[in-house]
Formats: structure tokens, C-alpha cells, sequence
């Protein structure tokens, strides 16, 4: 114990310290990146087609979006090679964009992942008309 520390030189021992935090990729429960997560998902329920339901997969998509946002600034800074190797942040990358992908798709958020949703919105209405219309055909054909 340093018997002649201050609580200003002692910080480094408190629950909340981040002095040794670079990128915030492996902070402990994601605690680094958190406040960033937090307004992706914000501003992700802002969207009119998504409700209280949608809580939690916004959520995974804040946190996916600001994890990859921080492996892209180690990745800028560190280089995407050591010692010849392809770096464990480069595969841990590639993995979330995946991830972050599929859940973009589910919400919505890319032109396929609209185009799914509006078809699926479209499909029983444009089924309903088009047996709408036949009937009316069959009917003025009797």
C-alpha cells in the first residue's frame, strides 16, 4: 500500500477507472463503450416501424456498432499485422460485422433488409387485392 498516496494518485484502484482504457474493445462489460452503444440505440428506436419490443435487438446493434467502431480506431492505429499474422482484432472485426449485418437485415436498416420488409408488409394486402379482383372478374364473367 502506498502509505503516502493522495486520493488523487490513488484513483487507479477505483471501480470506475479507465486510465489504462485505449480502445475499450475488452473493458470489462462493455463499460467503455457504453455511453456510445447507448445513443446508436437511441437513435435507432427513433424509427417509426420499431417499438418497446425492439428494445433489446437495438441494443445489440448499439453495441455491436460501437465495438466495431473501436476495433476500427486499434485496427487504424495498431495496423492490421503483427509479426507477420493477420491480428486477433481483424478476425474479431470480421465477426462482428457479420453479426451486425444480420441484425441490420432483422431491423431493417440496409436496402435488402427494407426491401424484406416492405414485401412482407405489401405481401397479405397485395394478396387480399389481387383476390379481390379476381372474384370481381369471376362474378362480371357469370
Amino acid at each position: 500500500m502506498n502509505e503516502t498516496g493522495t486520493p488523487e494518485n490513488l484513483v487507479a484502484s477505483h471501480p470506475g477507472n479507465a486510465n489504462a482504457v485505449r480502445h475499450g474493445v475488452y473493458s470489462r462489460a462493455g463499460r467503455a463503450l457504453s455511453p456510445r452503444a447507448a445513443a446508436i440505440t437511441d437513435a435507432i428506436l427513433a424509427s417509426p416501424h420499431l417499438g418497446p419490443l425492439d428494445d433489446l435487438g437495438a441494443a445489440e446493434i448499439g453495441r455491436l456498432t460501437a465495438l466495431i467502431e473501436a476495433m476500427d480506431a486499434d485496427l487504424s492505429a495498431s495496423g492490421l499485422i503483427r509479426r507477420g499474422d493477420a491480428r486477433t482484432m481483424v478476425k474479431l472485426r470480421l465477426q462482428a460485422s457479420r453479426r451486425l449485418q444480420e441484425w441490420l437485415d432483422r431491423y431493417a436498416m440496409t436496402p435488402r433488409g427494407r426491401a424484406e420488409f416492405l414485401h412482407s408488409l405489401s405481401g397479405g394486402a397485395l394478396a387480399a387485392e389481387i383476390a379481390r379482383r379476381r372474384g370481381e372478374s369471376v362474378e362480371e364473367a357469370a
